[in-house]
């Protein structure tokens, strides 16, 4: 039930950055990405709840494991290119920005794992599907169409309808499902950003590397401020944060990008 909710709320997320695609073959190609990808991240949560470790500690492991893999991959693709000035230099403050919304958003999602409910934490992270498609009207003036929107309802009352059991309204719950909403929020900045470097020419290798670097180095003073183990003492714990690392970081966060 937990994959469940988690990978159809990602993939409601997925679409509605995707609604415009063209049916050519690159919009198809795209399309296959985004729900690998949904897949992949829907694993995510999961892995959270398996780890010996603190909410903090497993954000930053999933970045800083996925990391070598991720500059490996970067060292041997092609380099970005684009016309006039150098984009490495142009855009260095949206690459920074990438990484820092991408650490507020494993923290804040993390911890909301942590003081609600799963189902919750989910459900509300996930609202940056609507987030997403608001600013995509409103400030992009991409043009949303009504089978879209009552699609996108459609979706996500079936979400609410899977971790239905789970909601609660309880005082101790508040928090976390506050965590939940800024969750959102800080995935939006995420995805919209690296949508801009995309369209200026940055490869997806490029982004996710750099980003990642960012991520982890933003979440390591708060993992040492935590409470609980930095890391794991069990070969089954690293072996959790690894698959956390390569398969929801490096591929779905990847396959998103």
């Amino acid at each position: 039930m937990l994959f469940c909710a988690r990978f159809c709320a990602t993939l409601i997320l997925a679409e509605s950055i995707s609604h415009l695609i063209s049916h050519s073959e690159r919009g198809r190609l795209a399309l296959a990405a985004l729900i690998i990808g949904a897949i992949a991240i829907g694993l995510s949560p999961i892995f959270v709840r398996l780890s010996d470790i603190g909410p903090t500690a497993s954000a930053f492991w999933r970045v800083a494991l996925a990391a070598p893999a991720l500059w490996a991959w970067a060292w041997f693709a092609a380099p970005a290119k684009s016309a006039g000035a150098s984009p490495r230099r142009r855009y260095n403050p949206a690459l920074i920005a990438v990484g820092l919304s991408f650490a507020g958003d494993l923290s804040f999602w993390h911890w909301s794992i942590k003081f609600t409910s799963v189902a919750n934490a989910t459900l509300l992270a996930n609202l940056a599907a609507v987030f997403v498609t608001l600013v995509a009207w409103l400030w992009f003036r991409e043009r949303i169409s009504r089978t879209f929107i009552f699609g996108m309802a459609v979706a996500l009352a079936g979400t609410v309808t899977l971790t239905g059991r789970s909601m609660s309204t309880h005082s101790s719950h508040l928090l976390g499902d506050a965590f939940g909403v800024i969750t959102a929020l800080f995935y939006t900045a995420f995805l919209i950003l690296t949508k801009r470097l995309r369209d200026a020419g940055y490869s997806t290798a490029f982004i996710v590397s750099r980003a990642t670097l960012v991520t982890a180095i933003a979440l390591l003073p708060l993992a040492l401020l935590s409470d609980g183990a930095l890391y794991p003492t069990t070969l089954r714990g690293w072996s959790v944060l690894l698959a956390l690392a390569l398969i929801s970081h490096a591929g779905g966060q990847t396959l998103i990008a």
